[in-house]
C-alpha cells in the first residue's frame, strides 16, 4: 500500500483535497502506482475540513494523520496487505519524513517499509539562516510564510502581525486564513511583496522560535531506506535545506537514495522523479538493492 502525504493547499477547509480535488498532476503520478497493484490511501491533515486551524508543517500531527489512514484500511475489510510505502512531495514529502520517524512508536504493528519525499523541507536554525538571494524580488514563496505565521500566531497570540509585516503586505496576509495556496501566491505577486518591502526587521526570526520547537522532525536516524528527489531550480524549498537534510539523515544512519534533477524547480522535479521513485518503491516492496548515495 502506498500512503499519499500532499503538499501545501493552504490552511482554510475548503482548501482541503477531499474537497477541492488533488491537483491536475496528481492522478497522472499515482496512475502508475495503481496500475502495478498498490492501494493508495491519502487523508486531509488536520484542521482541513475539520474543526481548528491546520498546523501547518507540524510534523508530528502531519505523522499521525498518515499513519491513521493507514490503520482505517489495513486489517480491514479491504483485503490490503500490511506493506506501507509513504510517498509525499512539499509540505507532503516533509509530512512523509515525519511519518516514517514516529511510525516504530506510533504505529508500529504497520510494516513501514521505505519512504519517498522530494521537495522535503527541512526547517532548522542553520537551514533558515541564509538570506534570500535578491530581498527585492517579488517572492510568491512569502505566501507560505503567512500560513506559517498563522501558526505562530495560535501558539503564541502576543504576536503581533503588524510588527511582522508592513502595511503593504498586511492585506494579504489578513487572507491566508481563507485563501488556498495558488490564491495567496497570486496576492503576493499583485502586491509586489518581497522581503525587502513586506518583513519587518527581525519578523522571520520571531516566528521562527515560536514555532522551531515543532517544526523538527523527531529522528533523522530513520529505519527504512529514504528515497529524495529535489530541483536544483526549486524556489519554493531550497535546494541547499534538502541537501542538508540529505547529509544529516546520512550521517545518522539512515539508508538515502538522492537524485537532483538538473533545471527543475518545485513541481516539475516531483515529475521528473516519477521513474526513479517508482524503481525505488518497487524494490523496497519486493526486496530489491537501494543504491544508497550516502558516502
Amino acid at each position: 500500500m502506498l500512503v499519499w502525504t500532499h503538499g501545501t493547499v493552504g490552511v482554510a477547509d475548503h482548501c482541503a483535497t477531499s474537497w477541492a480535488g488533488t491537483g491536475k498532476l496528481f492522478p497522472a503520478y499515482i496512475a502508475r502506482w495503481l496500475q502495478a497493484g498498490y492501494a493508495v490511501v491519502s487523508s486531509d491533515y488536520e484542521g482541513l475540513g475539520t474543526p481548528g486551524l491546520h498546523p501547518y508543517l507540524v510534523g508530528a500531527t502531519e505523522a499521525r494523520n498518515a499513519l491513521d489512514s493507514a490503520r482505517a484500511v489495513i486489517g480491514q475489510t479491504y483485503h490490503i496487505a500490511n506493506r506501507v510505502l509513504i510517498d509525499g512531495q512539499s509540505q507532503g514529502g516533509g509530512a512523509a519524513f515525519a511519518t516514517a520517524g514516529v511510525a516504530p512508536s506510533y504505529a508500529p504493528e504497520l510494516a513501514v517499509l521505505g519512504t519517498i519525499a522530494t521537495g522535503v523541507p527541512y526547517i532548522t536554525p542553520k537551514t533558515m539562516a541564509a538570506p534570500p538571494a535578491d530581498p527585492n524580488a517579488v517572492d510568491p514563496a512569502i505566501a507560505y510564510m503567512f500560513y506559517v505565521t498563522l501558526v505562530a500566531r495560535s501558539l503564541d497570540p502576543s504576536l503581533d502581525t503588524a510588527s511582522l509585516f508592513t502595511a503593504r503586505a498586511l492585506p494579504v496576509f489578513e487572507k491566508a486564513v481563507s485563501s488556498c495556496i495558488d490564491d495567496l501566491a497570486r496576492g503576493v505577486k499583485a502586491a509586489g511583496l518581497s522581503d525587502a518591502n513586506a518583513l519587518r526587521p527581525g519578523a522571520m526570526s520571531r516566528v521562527l522560535k515560536v514555532v522551531m520547537p515543532y517544526y523538527g522532525y523527531s529522528t533523522l536516524a530513520l529505519k527504512q531506506p529514504l528515497f529524495v528527489g529535489t530541483g536544483d531550480a526549486d524556489r519554493d524549498v531550497s535546494p541547499l535545506a534538502q541537501t542538508m537534510l540529505v547529509h544529516d539523515a546520512c550521517a545518522a544512519g539512515t539508508v538515502v537514495e538522492r537524485h537532483v534533477y538538473p533545471g527543475k524547480s518545485h513541481l516539475d522535479a516531483w515529475m521528473a522523479s516519477e521513474d526513479d521513485a517508482f524503481a525505488f518503491g518497487q524494490a523496497v516492496m519486493h526486496g530489491g538493492k537501494i543504491h544508497s548515495t550516502c558516502p
